[in-house]
């Protein structure tokens, strides 16, 4: 994995199954038998990407919020509503979580207005210390499997999370100085995160994602670059500097914007998505950022389920040989598995695609 994100040629293509933790033996016994055969073909063959986050929250802060959540049942969900408690007064989150185990729904975001904008702006504010102790249990999970990573959120992906994604692009047209200075302040804020865990030692693989939040159709190569590719860029020179490396995930349409990931300094990138899901094949990624950027993908989730065998067989094999030469490339699905159950159609898909990497799988 390691020598794949550096953009090397390993002795065979790696196999990251993204989404099946095996590692996490708690994860495991939580599976429906249905998983036992992905399971089990993962552990024989497959390469580890393990990691936790270091997200710090509403507003990356260290300071205590005075968060309260309630919860109740609604029909096959667990609605929990979150009230942030300020001085100028209350913001409000709203989530479904599915009780039958499929993925959690935003209902509502906190900030509506540019006044509660500056409401959550103004929130006390102390540098975040966190532990470190995870990443050196995954470390042993994990040993010479693969690589553990110290996950973040992009800084434009804190600000999301707080207004959703069609009020973010509705304020990069009327609340741009405002969207700018949040996105900024998150910014400075995710860097002394980074900073404090480099100097823990942590390290060498990063990772990021939420850029899809400002990626084309929903915002302009522009917007991506003044809310992406600037205040991202002290993130990667730090983690550059320490001899690190910063694995990113983005999905959506990448051909107007994969280039200046490259620039931000991004060292891998998933999924690579080919139309109709994205815009961009595996061999175009390629020849734009290949010599920059290790590629990783590109076998869509959605083609796992629906498609056949022999489908999938073809398109691992053409993902190989559009992604493979000259090094930096990862075999994987453009996503985690995300049904509680797999489909015979599903799990027999995965194995038809983690089989053909190893056969095929060589640079």
């Amino acid at each position: 994995m390691l020598t794949a994100m550096r953009r090397g040629q390993a002795a065979r293509v790696p196999i990251h199954v993204r989404g099946v933790p095996v590692w996490d033996e708690e994860w495991v016994a939580s599976r429906d038998p249905s998983y036992g055969p992905l399971i089990e073909a993962v552990r024989e063959h497959g390469d580890y990407f393990a990691g936790t986050g270091f997200g710090g929250g509403p507003v990356v802060t260290d300071a205590p919020l005075d968060l309260v959540t309630e919860e109740h049942i609604e029909g096959d969900w667990k609605v929990a509503v979150t009230r942030w408690r300020l001085p100028q007064g209350e913001l409000r989150w709203v989530w479904k979580h599915s009780l039958k185990g499929y993925p959690s729904l935003p209902v509502e975001f906190p900030i509506k207005t540019r006044e509660q904008a500056e409401w959550a702006l103004a929130a006390p504010y102390e540098p975040m210390r966190p532990s470190v102790k995870r990443l050196a249990e995954l470390e042993g999970l994990v040993g010479e499997r693969g690589v553990v990573a110290a996950g973040f959120r992009n800084p434009l992906m804190v600000v999301q999370e707080l207004m959703g994604s069609e009020l973010l692009a509705i304020w990069s047209r009327t609340e741009r100085p405002l969207l700018a200075r949040m996105i900024g302040t998150m910014a400075e804020r995710m860097l002394e995160v980074v900073e404090y865990l480099l100097a823990q030692g942590v390290g060498p693989v990063f990772a990021t994602l939420g850029q899809e939040f400002c990626g084309p159709p929903l915002m302009s190569p522009a917007d991506y670059r003044e809310f992406c590719v600037e205040p991202e860029k002290p993130l990667a020179e730090a983690i550059h500097r320490a001899g690190g490396l910063l694995h990113c995930h983005c999905h959506g349409p990448m051909k107007d914007i994969i280039a200046m990931l490259a620039e931000t300094g991004v060292d891998a990138l998933h999924p690579i998505e080919p139309p109709p899901m994205g815009d961009i094949t595996l061999a175009e990624a390629k020849g734009m950022v290949g010599d920059r950027v290790c590629l990783e993908g590109n076998i869509q989730i959605g083609d796992l389920y629906t498609r056949s065998e022999g489908e999938i067989r073809e398109a691992t094999k053409r993902a190989i040989e559009e992604g493979a030469p000259g090094g930096g490339f990862i075999l994987a699905p453009s996503a985690s598995p995300y049904t509680p159950k797999l489909s015979v159609e599903m799990v027999r898909n995965c194995l038809a695609m983690i089989e053909t990497g190893v056969k095929v799988g060589r640079y």
